[in-house]
């Protein structure tokens, strides 16, 4: 209850209040303890003792603030409110409740003094004691975590009583229950919550109402600055250490009094009331904050700072006098343990300080001391003295709460930079990172780095500008004081050692473990705490200014792990001290830009590139010109952008394919004839056909390979011809030679003929074939007809038969494709690919593809049926029946005897008896008897014998017509009288059905195919075709035969059972499973129109009545899966009447019929989802109308899944009247329409089905783990890959791997004798580096750079002892002798010194950090690595040499010494090399610039079964993803080049892959037979010469036969394919061999070449995906195919192109719409800040780089962008941004610098003016003329010779001024009212590009009187529009 306004002053230190300040003490452990938390860097709890009173406790640590206390009901109650009311400001931090009395029984805040936490039971647990959490300090209050409720201890307390002060406590977590107890574990006192009570007695430290009364007054526990004399305050000075002489403390004025070294704590020497007033004659402590010491006496009894070890009660203690006097008072414990009275004030009340146990006064000597640059200073030294001085009296000055809190970081950074620092120089003298591990917790350093982090973190800038200048003052502060106190230099010194570490790979050991995953956290931190040191401050940026320390950044921007994280400080430097700039190099540069291909796409890099161009609003045009010359003409660095044409495809419904034991034809012809062509683009058309594969082509419109389209030849599943070349797998082959464009010109007839026997598919021309030809592709799938095309076009699809005369025979064999069809389809010609139409709100599923027509007979089997004995002796009789009823059939058909067939006479020999046929044809009709009892038996049937007939009738035939010449007619048995039940019915079809798959089997076994008339020549039948679909005639026949065969079992007396229902159900499951599985396609909305609140509605109307499904799916749901699949969407199944969440589903609604409506509401209040039928809502089973409740997630869009051939309409109700059934339910519950105030039509996504390699680190369900493993002192860096589900699963499943970065085959090849001539070439520069005639050349040097050394590090690399000069970039090198033995397996990998070898003498260190003169100077003597196989870091001083490899090194697994890590064996050699062959060599530039073969290995780990690893190199073509690797599945393609006599000139394989199994690579290299070899692991390699294009491998060191050669141009990845068989799977090593060069020299396309293999962060594991999101255009290019006639075929009509922006990522080859970056934010913060760097290089008028970058955007890109309302904000503001600075800043400009020169012409009319007196002062003039210049642009040129007379480039400003009047106009409109979806995504992105436009248009004189009065109309319509209705303005404010 809260206390009366007039309590008394003994209340306020009687009772505990809120507000109050206390200690929480027990004796659980066995001595006075106190609980205290650090809170900065250690938010776990702990125990401080304070029962040795020489020995000062840390009282500041173990200080609480009762924030808050309420009863347990009104807790409940204000976390209840919380929860359900997030956007409440005070929800997380206490509110405080005034100064209430604490009772017992009540929850209770307590907020931890220091840090401002809250004391609260964490979730975690670190105890013995598993049922006990760990007990710590949160930032926030939310919940009930950080909430007590106190009991009392004693049963003198009783519950709802007051809380005295020293009472004893029992403290209960609310959220847990459990007590907080102190206890001890392993000798060490811990604080936890357990079920173990503690009593907590409340020692009081100050009141928070004695604070509030007296705030002038000093208190304990304050942070404070002694004055004197007003102008100097005690501190330390700046050089102080703990070393006699230079332990002591000065009185110091000027900078320091603002410093933390001059702060100090006043803490009294007792625990009760130790936070109260400070009186005169209270002993205390005097604390200095930054250090941490104690201010005391010495035994000489000199003034020092005492370690707390040593500050001793008697050492310590001061008080405060008043005056001077020899009255040594001593206060009894009674009158110190009181909170005391309020006497001493800040600056007023002047204190002497007193020694309490010598009685001495603290008081000053004062002496001169010379100072460099200064003169004499005089320095006044604290000390304390018998009677002191005059002066010596003191006034306390309180600091700043933001100043004390900095200073205690200070102290702790100070004490854990210096231990973690010294752990570091252990590293480097012992070369041992165990003692790091046992010296420094890397957790505590993480944790206390991230509170820095934080600490230094920007203000938000959404802020209030007072509020954010006020915290960037602060932030300025804790700046500067970190920078004086010397942390800065701490952090520079463990950024130097860790490179140096790094380098020497001391911690290689650790990688994949946790303390290598922390240490690699901490180098992270360390970089992004120094930049967040030094940003934004002047003064620690500007030591970075220089051209030693800028080199010293750069030479840290190079090493592997640190370039991202140095890159920050670099740009806090370039921004904030502008004048780093003057000391720029070009070199420096180059730096920047290798980053991008070493560590990837950062915006970051661009950042600082745009700083280096622009500094202080200046042009750098040195920098500017730099950009252009090294980051632009590559082209591979930045993302690339053009304007090309969207392709669509089309087919005819017809598939032809080479099936076994099919009826399909393999030869077939079709025609295309070019009715009309037309360019309507910049491009010229697209027309490509031929033929493509059901397996793979999908046209996806939008992005695709290489720039997009995704027409025929575009991948390996389709093969097309555009009348001049051969297209697949996205490459082109010359065959026809055209001179002009279009290359296929109206009228002409193009052939394309397809022969799957071989198979091969040719083309020809107006009737000549071209001399070309695919062959040797893959026949699974289908093949079918298609063409694609990009513009406005019309063709023709000339088929055969009704379908199209063909122009020109077909090739010999061949048919057109039109006789494939069969008599029950119709032909039609479709999209291949198709969304619906976007532009009415209508989706359609994927496209129904009838590729499943293939007829192949499939009779029943009855190889395992065996005849019992009475059914056997049936079958001479049925036989003998079977032909007596063919015969009666046949005479009733006409037909006669004759001893010869005569088809014409219908004659037939078999007109006779059976005894007398021949024996073939008696054989066929047992044969059909016979195998009809098995079929009837193989079909589940029992055939039983019941007592046959005495008599069996025969049929009574007249003799004419059916009496024959020879005497013979037909008897048949009489079966009229024989009925057949249901059952015997359906067998009866089955049996016919299986007669027809019996014959036609035979036929096709005969090869006989199918064919549209019966053809005996060319073995062509109709009648091959399934049983549905074959003439009704025969069957009826086959159904006759098989009615009389089994009439005829019945008449003999046989009985026949069908099977049970058992066998029926098992045959009809069989054939379920054996269907095809339904596809589906999932849309969604567009991530930017997501919802986050509130309550919406949308509808879907049902245009077809098969399987789709409705509902919600939050944002980052997963793509592949139907909607409810997850647990991240919910769904309404319409067609099975379900709702699906999370894989479960359950019955709800009603069927769903076309034309039905169904409406779909998201409550985001109540959290639930409902949906209506026709207005109706629906319900589950329980009559629920609620079909989820309790929906989980943030932000959710709409998304439906729909069927096969499946449509519907959505309405989001952009208009309101389209919602047929809104006001019906929606709108009176408070519904609002999805699309409610939004203009625009909805952007779609769809599941693009394609499967696509995406980096593995950017997965959150990753199945693999990747470890980078760093180069050893003997081992390369390597990629290890482990499973994840491997221990989680029964199996684990295949996964297909590639490495991010490709090696690119050269674009023209040498021969091999053109490369053994340059190897000698190489041996002869060899010999003469040995011999010293070749000097290292400048650059490689600045390939030295490249890699990451500085300037100053390449002038001080020296020579070693081997008299090796490393600044020549030589290098020592094993190699062979020849190029054939060359490619040895050996890595370049240190050899391990044989005993007794004297190591190497020791080397100065590079990565010596230029700032060690602000700090004390560190030993610093590790000898240097001498690894082959790893990068070189800025650290290293020189390339070492290296020893030989031992002959035949074993690859057995080694163990350092030491460490007990496992290391990873080295690489085997290759056999052959002699040891005279492995002599050390050496490589400078130009020996490097003739290597071209690389290497990589992969090394399979012991207990992974190599048969499933596949290894080698993948194409950018591969898109196979499956549940296991069949090399049959590969895509392959051989391309063949004719010469006019049809010879070979050349032929080229194409595959989409080449990979090779491990084990049968082990097979041909060894000879263990058992194969119990592969099971211990094995080595494989992989080689590829980009010159020659040939690509081997080697298994454990031995060449293996797979040799193949790619084509020029060539990007392949290293690529592995598994399925995990153990954890760790294997590792990928990034060696060399003897003669090769890494992997990093190919992937690494824009450095110079190197030796030292590397292991760029951006090369990177990347897996298979399935699925993506892929954008659904706004407007698709729309085909029209219609039938002309039966002779002119099939016409397709494509419209008008349609534009899309691609943005290519030129590593992967592929494009993606650019309108797609809105849902890739790397990829849109990237090219957005690629946009800022154009307008960075070309800043200030230079021409020159302006015209450069029209090459990269010209002036089409521009205005696609500018129009395109679709286009992401950043993205839109960059464009725009661009056009200003590329066309118009320049003029804008110097139009805006010269508005106000004139000129007055000297004429003679104004001589007459000024020659009247009157007018001599005056500023008349006739008339005045401009200095204005005149407009011009010059034609963009991309070859600049000079500049002079070079202007902006040309852009058509009409056209820009007509749109962006429009817009604006529009925009204006358009935002009257509320709009939900602005262009932009904002009205800022919105309106400031117009405007920026608009302006600038305006200062050239673009715009018109027109538009200034169109302009001044839209900013004041009532002032300048005559037309204006007020009227019309108030309608449009009420709307708003």
């Amino acid at each position: 209850m809260a206390d009366s306004e007039g309590s008394s002053e003994q209340d306020d230190v009687s009772f505990l209040r809120t507000e109050d300040m206390v200690c929480l003490s027990c004796t659980a452990t066995g001595e006075r303890v106190c609980l205290a938390a650090e809170g900065f860097g250690n938010r776990t709890c702990f125990l401080e003792n304070i029962a040795d009173k020489n020995n000062p406790p840390d009282l500041s640590q173990g200080v609480f603030v009762i924030e808050q206390a309420l009863s347990v009901r009104a807790l409940q109650e204000l976390v209840t409110a919380a929860a359900n009311e997030e956007e409440n400001a005070g929800v997380g931090k206490g509110t405080g409740s005034g100064h209430r009395t604490l009772l017992y029984g009540n929850a209770v805040l307590l907020r931890h003094q220091n840090s401002n936490m809250y004391l609260a039971c964490l979730s975690t647990s670190s105890s013995k004691d598993k049922l006990a959490f760990d007990v710590g300090l949160q930032e926030h209050s939310k919940g009930e975590s950080c909430w007590w409720t106190i009991h009392p201890a004693s049963k003198q307390r009783s519950e709802g009583e007051k809380v005295r002060v020293g009472d004893d406590l029992i403290l209960v977590s609310v959220a847990t229950e459990r007590y907080l107890q102190a206890t001890r574990e392993d000798e060490q006192s811990i604080v936890n919550a357990s079920f173990h009570v503690t009593h907590w007695s409340v020692a009081p430290f100050g009141t928070g109402l004695s604070r509030l009364k007296f705030v002038a007054c000093v208190f304990g526990g304050e942070v404070l600055r002694f004055f004197h004399g007003g102008d100097e305050c005690l501190s330390i000075p700046s050089t102080w250490s703990d070393q006699p002489g230079q332990n002591i403390v000065v009185y110091e004025g000027g900078s320091v009094t603002s410093q933390a070294r001059s702060l100090w704590r006043l803490e009294l020497a007792r625990t009760k009331w130790s936070g109260g007033y400070i009186n005169w004659f209270h002993p205390m402590r005097i604390r200095h904050i930054t250090t941490g010491r104690y201010l005391g006496i010495n035994e000489n009894n000199d003034l020092v700072l005492l370690h707390r070890d040593e500050a001793t009660l008697a050492a310590t203690s001061f008080y405060l006098r008043e005056e001077k006097d020899d009255n040594k008072v001593i206060l009894e414990d009674k009158d110190l343990e009181v909170i005391g009275t309020p006497l001493i004030k800040y600056g007023d009340s002047t204190v002497i300080v007193q020694h309490v146990d010598t009685g001495l006064w603290l008081s000053y000597r004062a002496f001169e001391i010379k100072k460099k640059g200064v003169g004499k200073v005089e320095v006044k030294q604290g000390t304390l003295h018998e009677e002191g001085k005059m002066d010596d009296g003191l006034v306390f000055y309180r600091s700043q709460e933001e100043e004390s809190r900095t200073a205690r970081v200070i102290r702790k950074c100070s004490h854990l930079f210096t231990i973690f620092i010294k752990g570091l120089d252990n590293i480097q003298a012992s070369r041992r990172h165990s003692i790091l591990l046992r010296t420094v917790n890397l957790k505590e350093m993480i944790s206390c780095l991230e509170d820095l982090i934080n600490y230094f973190a920007y203000p938000e800038e959404d802020l209030e500008h007072e509020e954010r200048q006020v915290a960037l003052r602060a932030l300025r502060n804790r700046q500067d004081l970190f920078q004086e106190e010397g942390i800065l230099n701490l952090i520079l010194d463990a950024i130097d050692k860790i490179t140096v570490i790094t380098s020497q790979g001391y911690m290689v050991a650790l990688a994949g473990e946790e303390a290598g995953q922390d240490w690699e956290i901490i180098s992270g931190y360390l970089y992004q705490l120094l930049a967040a040191v030094i940003k934004g401050n002047h003064t620690n940026c500007s030591q970075f200014a220089n051209s030693h320390r800028l080199n010293w950044l750069f030479s840290r921007l190079g090493s592997a792990g640190e370039g991202t994280g140095m890159l920050d400080v670099l740009h806090c430097v370039l921004i904030d001290s502008p004048e780093a700039l003057n000391v720029m190099k070009e070199e420096h540069i180059k730096v920047i830009i290798a980053l991008l291909e070493k560590y990837g796409r950062d915006p970051k890099v661009l950042d600082v590139l745009c700083s280096l161009c622009v500094g202080n609003g200046t042009a750098v045009r040195s920098s500017q010109n730099n950009i252009c010359d090294y980051l632009l003409p590559g082209r591979n660095l930045l993302l690339q952008t053009q304007l090309v044409d969207h392709v669509s495809s089309a087919r005819p419904n017809i598939f032809v394919g080479h099936v076994e034991g099919s009826a399909m034809y393999q030869r077939w012809y079709y025609e295309l004839t070019l009715d009309h062509i037309e360019q309507v683009s910049h491009l010229s058309p697209h027309l490509r056909l031929g033929w493509a594969n059901t397996k793979g082509y999908v046209s996806y419109p939008g992005g695709g390979e290489k720039w997009g389209g995704n027409g025929v030849g575009d991948d390996l599943y389709s093969f097309g011809f555009d009348g001049s070349y051969l297209w697949t797998g996205g490459r082109y082959t010359l065959v026809n030679p055209q001179d002009s464009e279009p290359l296929i010109k109206k009228g002409d007839v193009v052939g394309c003929a397809l022969d799957l026997t071989v198979p091969i598919i040719t083309f020809y021309l107006n009737g000549r074939q071209v001399n070309g030809a695919f062959t040797g592709f893959n026949l699974d799938g289908m093949f079918f007809p298609v063409v694609s095309a990009s513009s406005k076009l019309s063709v023709r699809f000339l088929l055969g038969g009704e379908h199209g005369r063909l122009k020109y025979p077909p090739p010999d064999g061949h048919s057109p494709v039109s006789e494939c069809l069969q008599p029950f389809q119709t032909l039609s010609i479709d999209p291949c690919f198709y969304f619906g139409e976007q532009h009415k709100g209508t989706l359609a599923g994927p496209l129904l593809v009838e590729d499943d027509k293939v007829f192949v007979p499939k009779p029943v089997d009855t190889s395992t049926i065996q005849l019992p004995g009475y059914i056997e002796q049936v079958r001479d009789k049925l036989a003998e029946n079977i032909h007596e009823m063919w015969a009666m059939n046949k005479i009733e058909q006409g037909w006669t005897y004759s001893e010869r067939r005569d088809d014409l006479r219908l004659h037939h020999p078999c007109l006779t008896s059976f005894e007398k046929l021949p024996i073939s044809e008696k054989r066929y009709d047992s044969t059909l008897a016979l195998q009809t009892l098995k079929t009837v038996l193989a079909l589940g049937y029992h055939i039983t014998l019941d007592k046959p007939p005495s008599r069996i009738r025969s049929v009574r035939l007249p003799n004419d017509p059916f009496l024959q010449s020879n005497g013979y007619k037909p008897q048949p048995l009489d079966l009229s009288q024989v009925n057949l039940t249901p059952k015997l019915e359906e067998l009866v079809d089955q049996l016919a059905e299986n007669t027809h798959n019996i014959w036609a089997r035979e036929r096709i076994l005969q090869d006989w195919t199918y064919g549209l008339n019966e053809d005996p020549d060319m073995r062509r039948s109709p009648h091959l075709v399934s049983y549905a679909n074959v003439d009704e005639a025969i069957k009826k026949a086959n159904r006759d035969t098989a009615s009389e065969t089994i009439r005829t079992l019945l008449v003999y007396g046989y009985i026949l059972e069908p099977p049970t229902g058992d066998q029926a159900e098992g045959a009809g499951d069989t054939e379920d499973t054996s269907r095809r599985t339904s596809q589906h396609r999932t849309y969604r909305l567009e991530k930017t129109n997501a919802v986050t609140s509130g309550k919406w509605y949308f509808e879907l109307e049902v245009l077809t009545s098969g399987p789709m499904r409705v509902g919600w799916l939050e944002v980052g749901s997963p793509p592949g899966a139907e909607l409810g699949s997850d647990d991240r969407s919910w769904a309404f199944d319409g067609f099975h009447h379900l709702k699906h969440h999370n894989a479960i589903s359950e019955a709800y609604g009603h069927r769903i019929q076309a034309g039905d409506v169904v409406g779909v509401m998201l409550d985001l209040h109540d959290r639930t989802i409902s949906f209506s039928l026709n207005g109706e809502l629906m319900m589950d089973a329980s009559g629920s109308e609620t079909a989820f409740c309790d929906v989980q997630g943030e932000a959710f869009v709409p998304a439906c899944t729909l069927g096969v051939g499946q449509k519907a309409h959505f309405v989001f109700g952009q208009d309101i009247n389209q919602l047929k059934f809104f006001t019906t339910y929606g709108l009176q519950e408070s519904y609002e329409p999805f699309c409610v105030n939004m203009e625009r039509p909805v952007t779609f996504w769809y599941t693009k089905d394609q499967p696509i390699f995406e980096n593995n680190d950017d997965l959150a369900d990753s199945t693999i783990d990747v470890t980078r493993i760093p180069a050893g002192s003997d081992t390369p860096p390597c990629l290890k890959i482990a499973s994840k589900m491997f221990e989680q699963c029964e199996k684990a499943n295949w996964e297909f791997l590639r490495l991010s970065l490709p090696v690119v085959c050269d674009q023209e090849f040498i021969d091999e004798e053109e490369k053994a001539r340059r190897w000698q070439e190489v041996r002869i520069r060899q010999n003469r580096i040995q011999s010293g005639d070749i000097q290292g050349p400048a650059a490689f040097e600045s390939s030295l750079v490249d890699t990451g050394f500085s300037m100053s590090d390449i002038k001080e690399l020296h020579y070693n002892e081997e008299g090796v000069e490393a600044d020549e970039g030589i290098v020592r090198k094993e190699a062979a002798v020849t190029p054939e033995k060359a490619a040895s397996l050996t890595p370049e990998v240190n050899g391990v010194p044989e005993e007794g070898a004297p190591e190497p003498a020791e080397r100065k260190k590079r990565g010596k950090s230029p700032f060690r003169f602000f700090s004390k100077k560190r030993e610093a003597s590790a000898e240097r690595g001498r690894s082959k196989g790893r990068t070189p870091e800025p650290t290293s001083n020189s390339l070492d040499p290296q020893r030989p490899a031992k002959k035949n090194r074993s690859p057995s697994v080694r163990l350092a010494q030491g460490e007990a890590k496992l290391v990873p064996p080295a690489i085997p050699e290759r056999q052959g090399a002699s040891d005279e062959a492995r002599e050390e060599q050496l490589f400078d530039a130009g020996c490097l610039k003739l290597m071209n073969e690389y290497f990589y290995g992969v090394r399979i780990f012991p207990g992974q079964d190599p048969a499933h690893v596949y290894i080698g190199w993948v194409t950018t073509q591969y898109h196979i993803h499956d549940t296991a690797f069949d090399q049959n599945k590969v895509r392959s393609v051989i391309v063949q080049e004719y010469t006019e006599e049809g010879h070979i000139k050349s032929a080229v394989e194409r595959h989409s892959c080449y990979m090779f199994r491990a084990d049968e690579l082990h097979a041909e290299v060894s000879s263990d037979v058992g194969g119990k070899g592969t099971s211990q692991g094995m080595f494989i390699g992989c080689f590829i010469d980009t010159s020659t294009g040939f690509i081997t491998l080697q298994c454990d060191g031995k060449d293996t036969r797979h040799k193949y050669r790619m084509e020029p141009g060539t990007k392949l990845f290293p690529g592995v394919f598994l399925e995990p068989t153990s954890k760790e799977v294997l590792q990928i090593e990034l060696g060399r061999t003897a003669t090769t060069l890494p992997l990093s020299a190919a992937v690494l396309q824009n450095s110079e070449k190197h030796v030292t293999p590397q292991m760029p962060p951006r090369l990177r594991v990347q897996i298979l995906k399935p699925h993506q999101w892929s954008r659904v255009p706004n407007t698709s290019l729309r085909i029209h195919a219609l039938k002309l006639s039966d002779i002119r075929g099939w016409s397709m009509l494509a419209e008008d192109s349609v534009p899309m922006l691609a943005l290519h990522i030129p590593e992967e080859d592929r494009c993606i719409d650019i309108l797609e970056l809105i849902e890739y934010d790397k990829l849109l913060a990237f090219h957005t800040q690629t946009l800022a760097l154009y307008c960075a290089v070309c800043y200030q008028s230079n021409y020159r780089a302006a015209h450069t970058l029209c090459s990269h955007v010209d002036q089409r890109q521009l205005l696609y962008a500018m129009q395109s309302e679709y286009m992401s904000g950043p993205l839109r503001m960059g464009f725009y941004n661009l056009v200003i600075s590329l066309h118009l800043e320049s003029f804008a400009s110097t139009m805006e610098v010269t508005q106000n020169e004139f000129i007055v012409p000297l004429s003679n009319d104004l001589k007459e003016i000024y020659q009247e007196e009157g007018m001599g002062n005056s500023m008349s003039a006739t008339h005045t003329e401009s200095v204005r210049p005149v407009m011009t642009m010059s034609d963009i040129s991309a070859n600049i010779e000079t500049i002079k007379g070079l202007s902006s480039p040309y852009f058509p400003l009409d056209v820009a001024r007509e749109f962006v009047m429009a817009s604006l106009n529009e925009a204006v409109n358009t935002n009257q009212v509320h709009n939900r979806d602005p262009i932009g995504g904002s009205n800022e992105n919105l309106f400031v590009p117009l405007l920026k436009l608009v302006d600038k248009l305006l200062l050239v004189g673009v715009l018109q009187d027109e538009d200034i009065t169109r302009l001044l109309i839209m900013i004041d319509p009532q002032t300048w529009d005559a037309e204006f209705d007020p009227g019309e303005s108030e309608n449009c404010k009420l709307k708003n």
